[in-house]
């Protein structure tokens, strides 16, 4: 019977079955398994399994299999040369509308309200909380951040802000896909409160005027 391998060998083995690129490993003690994540030379994620279990890393010819069909997907998904991989080609996040974006609407309405695929960092289980379904054989975005904030108490105008698309919901206003970049960046803009700073920013000034009824 061949000898169960412990999880630290387990992982010894997964960081070194991608070299020569680097392979980062981590135990996930409340459930006996672990997570792995491959790096290319710049220090970019290439490839993430977050869970590992005891039922596939004990048994060495299970992780082999893991292992080997990780380097596989990379091939065959993005080219057999290991200096092209790079994670977003394929993580990938699609913006899509709600409603007009889906597979009965005719090809130009949805690109109208809908964007084309992006490469996107992060994973799951990360602070930049880009999901995704291993179950569903792809990488694509599951689901993210709507938005970030981040407020400083301290002095309110010194906040910041981005969305995932825009401030405005018509397709055809600049301001509708316009954070978009920042957003899968990692970046943010100023999200001032005080009426001084407001005013100091303000690029256009909407006047709502009553009308007198009759």
């Amino acid at each position: 019977m061949t000898d169960q391998l412990d999880i630290d060998t387990a992982m010894k083995l997964a960081s070194e079955a991608f070299q020569p690129y680097g392979c980062v490993t981590s135990a996930n003690p409340e459930d006996d398994s672990f997570g792995l994540s491959v790096m290319n030379a710049e220090g970019q994620e290439v490839l993430a399994i977050p869970h590992v279990p005891r039922t596939q890393y004990g048994q060495p010819l299970r992780l082999s299999g893991v292992l080997e069909q990780a380097r596989l997907d990379l091939t065959r998904d993005i080219s057999k040369n290991v200096e092209d991989w790079t994670w977003g080609q394929l993580h990938q996040v699609r913006l899509e509308h709600e409603v007009l974006s889906g597979e009965d609407v005719p090809a130009v309405v949805r690109g109208i309200f809908g964007q084309p695929a992006r490469p996107a960092s992060g994973t799951s289980a990360v602070v930049n909380a880009m999901n995704w379904d291993a179950s569903t054989g792809s990488f694509e975005v599951t689901s993210a951040p709507s938005m970030r904030m981040i407020v400083d108490l301290a002095d309110l105008d010194a906040s910041r802000w981005v969305n995932q698309t825009g401030n405005s919901g018509h397709p055809f206003h600049p301001n509708y896909t316009d954070q978009s970049r920042t957003w899968l960046e990692g970046g943010t803009y100023p999200f001032v409160s005080s009426r001084e700073a407001v005013v100091e920013r303000a690029h256009h000034t909407m006047t709502l005027t009553a009308v007198p009824p009759g």
